[in-house]
């Protein structure tokens, strides 16, 4: 209405279920119609009726995996109007062809019976897998719905890839002393066949023996070295002082741009010394940035500390800490939650001043008379920092989980060190991660692109923009530019789009020099509003409030709308008045008037100068 204000307007022909699922109020578009005296004439689409529908809403899983290694896989199922409060599905695997097709291989177990909830209710449920080949694979959830319980089968089923990788773990083990947590994971991490183990013992001199791979008696000082050949730094009570300003450069660009994982823990020995340094050491402000946590500076920190307690703590995990299963000990949050509990706890922390802005606390120290305000003091947090992420304890006891199970030890420090070396893990290139806000949006969403990119040297890539192309659900495939953001430095690149049409999207981006290295990729996945399916019928009395509001009538139906029923074709004169605009236009000449004003003119000029003669004669004759 407000486009064309000003213009004649016969009416509107409104094409809709007549239901609202955003914007104005009805009540509110009717009385603007009213307002400009325009009729809107609603045509209803759509059954009058909520179908019945059982429906596969998403299927999510890990984007990559290990082999043998088992990973989970949740599937999400609605249903509207059933007549059933159950239905069953299944799990099959197999691949993808040329054509989009899924093509059935094996079967993931039995099919399950699944309770539905209330009407509309999403219900999740979770299918452990196992992978135990290489390659691409698909998996597809798929309702297996009795005849007639179903009227719409085309959303009956989901699918999503995983990548079956084979790949070792890099690890770099560095620790200020041989602490027991180091030893402990030292020997863990050099038995493990899918681990290489590099150790950096800052108290170590030449000639001393180590369970390694690698022995390093110095940290990495070459960019190659650091970005190249390690996914994980796992770092006891280490003494920070001991780096460089390069060194502590190339540290916080491995963990910001090539998405390394980096864990932390403080200790009795060297925490205090560099954590309580105010701001003006460069090599200690480079290192606290990347720490989930702020600390106190020196004179507050004194006694903030303690290590050696005579009573064990417990540890009390968040919301947050207790649904990542990073930390499960197990397969459960239900079951982790009552082994941690049976954990009699820790004997000492280091005290931080709060968690920073965007990190999360997974855990606290559970001491009462520790708490310097309402909350027990932070004992692990985490966070991302750039493209990588940070892992903060607050002490080095984990070995003393051993005395609930020797194997929780092992379970805790391979699932961190998965967990924060994941962006490593899974990426695509060493020249840099392609990163999306979401994996997961719904239609008309804006998709934010964000790439840490270097080129084939490993230095940030200056390119003023870098093309991608989206592939869509649709087969089309479209050019993303990213440009170089102002702000946080050279190769941080950043770009949008919109998704219009539901189903998975791929996104590529190919850097300068080709090969296997050059070709970064991320996937996500786009899905109708829940407002758009949870109502479904068409809404007759909205459509009829609209007609009735303006002045029109309300058509069920095309074959309505062009006459096909008791009612007049909505396109007839009768029903649709035309409403016809006549502008005058200056300085434009009416040719046909004004030759017949000129003949007119011409005429009453004649009949004067004849009338002027005509009484002439006849006075001269008086």
């Amino acid at each position: 209405m407000q486009q064309e204000r000003g213009r004649p307007i016969a009416g509107i022909l409104l094409l809709s279920d007549g239901v609202n699922n955003g914007g104005l109020e009805i009540r509110e578009a009717i009385q603007i119609a009213a307002d400009s005296e325009t009729p809107v004439f609603p045509i209803g689409l759509g059954p009058s009726e909520r179908p019945i529908n059982l429906r596969v809403v998403d299927l999510e899983a890990p984007s990559r995996v290990f082999p043998n290694d088992a990973f989970q896989i949740t599937g999400y199922i609605q249903a509207f109007a059933s007549k059933t409060d159950f239905v069953n599905v299944q799990l099959a695997s197999g691949t993808t062809d040329s054509d989009g097709k899924f093509r059935e291989e094996t079967l993931e177990g039995e099919s399950r019976r699944i309770t539905l909830g209330a009407d509309g209710a999403v219900v999740a449920t979770t299918f452990d897998v196992t992978p135990d080949s290489l390659g691409e694979r698909t998996y597809q959830l798929r309702i297996l719905s009795p005849a007639g319980s179903d009227q719409d089968t085309s959303d009956d089923q989901k699918d999503v890839k995983v990548q079956v990788i084979q790949r070792k773990n890099r690890v770099l083990l560095m620790a200020g002393g041989p602490s027991r947590d180091f030893r402990f994971l030292r020997n863990q991490l050099y038995r493990d066949k899918d681990v290489e183990l590099h150790v950096y013992l800052q108290s170590g001199k030449p000639g001393i023996s180590q369970e390694s791979d690698e022995l390093l008696f110095s940290f990495p000082n070459d960019a190659a070295d650091l970005f190249e050949n390690y996914d994980c730094i796992v770092a006891f009570d280490p003494d920070w002082s001991q780096l460089t300003v390069e060194q502590a450069e190339l540290l916080e660009r491995w963990v910001a741009e090539k998405a390394g994982g980096l864990i932390v823990t403080t200790g009795p020995v060297f925490t205090a010394e560099w954590a309580s340094q105010r701001r003006g050491d460069p090599v200690i402000d480079i290192v606290k940035q990347l720490y989930p946590v702020t600390f106190h500076s020196r004179g507050t920190s004194i006694g903030l500390d303690r290590f050696g307690s005579e009573k064990a703590w417990p540890l009390v995990f968040t919301n947050e800490g207790q649904s990542q299963s990073f930390l499960w000990l197990g397969n459960d949050g239900a079951g982790s939650a009552a082994r941690w509990e049976e954990f009699p706890g820790v004997y000492g922390y280091y005290a931080v001043r709060d968690k920073k802005e965007g990190a999360s606390i997974l855990a606290r120290y559970n001491d009462p008379d520790a708490a310097l305000g309402d909350d027990p003091p932070v004992y692990m947090a985490t966070q991302f920092y750039g493209a990588g992420r940070v892992f903060f304890m607050a002490s080095s006891e984990m070995w003393r989980i051993r005395a609930l199970h020797e194997g929780y030890f092992e379970q805790f420090y391979t699932k961190l060190i998965r967990y924060v070396s994941q962006g490593r893990l899974l990426r695509d290139s060493s020249r840099g991660v392609l990163l999306t806000n979401k994996d997961r949006l719904l239609v008309g969403e804006t998709v934010e692109v964000r790439a840490h990119l270097t080129d084939a040297k490993h230095e940030p890539l200056t390119d003023p923009l870098v093309k991608a192309m989206v592939s869509r659900p649709d087969g089309r495939r479209d050019e993303l530019t990213l440009t170089q953001a102002e702000q946080g430095g050279k190769g941080q690149y950043h770009g949008q789009f919109t998704p219009l049409i539901e189903g998975d999207y791929h996104i590529e981006l190919q850097l300068a020099g080709g090969g296997e290295d050059s070709l970064l990729t991320r996937d996500i996945r786009v899905r109708l509003p829940d407002k758009e399916i949870e109502r479904p019928e068409r809404d007759d009395a909205s459509m009829r409030q609209i007609a009735e509001g303006t002045g029109a009538v309300y058509y069920v139906g095309m074959d309505a709308a062009l006459g096909k029923s008791a009612l007049p074709a909505v396109y007839l004169s009768a029903t649709l008045p035309t409403q016809d605009m006549y502008t005058a236009l200056p300085d434009l000449v009416d040719r046909k008037f004004d030759r017949l004003l000129r003949t007119w003119l011409l005429g009453l000029i004649c009949g004067v100068l004849a009338l002027e003669w005509l009484t002439r004669r006849l006075l001269k004759l008086a």
